[in-house]
């Protein structure tokens, strides 16, 4: 096993967390978390242990490339969260250029509630763009398909795409809910 470096990050995890992301949303997934993507990474790219708080740099790398091309593209990189459902503090830049609100850029002052209101009115644009596809075929070829491990769990029945336990199914009543009006608007 090896070190890694956040610029490696940057560099390599961003075709594997977009193909991640398309597969939550063919499976009707509401989210990736850092762990499965981090997960996810290590194997890819032989490393040890990856800090989950540095998956943001995955995350900001992905969407900044989604953006060159297309500038008007839905944040899926919201889709890249916690164990709740909610993005880290990264997200908060995104959302602050995308509604041209600075207070956005202080993610950790947001309310929760705001927060969901925002993540949900992105997860609604992201559900309903045709491009990803072309988006990710452009980016990244199809190489990161075809190496992705194969999916044992999900996010809903409480296991990592690795097919680790993080501690059982949703978490909190509001994941519940979360996973629940994500599966009304997918269906």
């Amino acid at each position: 096993m090896t070190n890694y470096t956040v610029e490696q990050l940057r560099e390599e995890g961003p075709p594997f967390a977009m193909i991640m992301l398309l597969d939550c949303l063919k499976a009707g997934e509401p989210f990736v978390t850092y762990g499965a993507i981090r997960d996810e990474l290590e194997h890819q790219l032989d490393i040890d242990t990856i800090f989950p708080t540095q998956i943001g740099y995955v995350a900001g790398s992905l969407m900044d490339q989604i953006l060159e091309i297309d500038p008007k593209a839905p944040l899926i990189n919201v889709l890249i969260t916690r164990p709740n459902g909610l993005p880290g503090k990264g997200a908060g830049d995104y959302f602050a250029n995308r509604y041209k609100v600075e207070s956005y850029r202080k993610w950790n002052n947001v309310s929760a509630k705001k927060k969901r209101e925002l993540v949900d009115r992105e997860r609604i644009k992201i559900l309903h763009y045709r491009d990803w596809e072309k988006l990710n075929t452009k980016l990244f070829g199809t190489t990161a398909q075809s190496k992705l491990l194969k999916q044992k769990g999900s996010e809903v029945d409480g296991f990592s795409p690795n097919g680790k336990s993080y501690g059982g199914p949703a978490e909190s009543e509001e994941h519940k809910k979360l996973v629940s009006v994500h599966l009304i608007l997918c269906n």
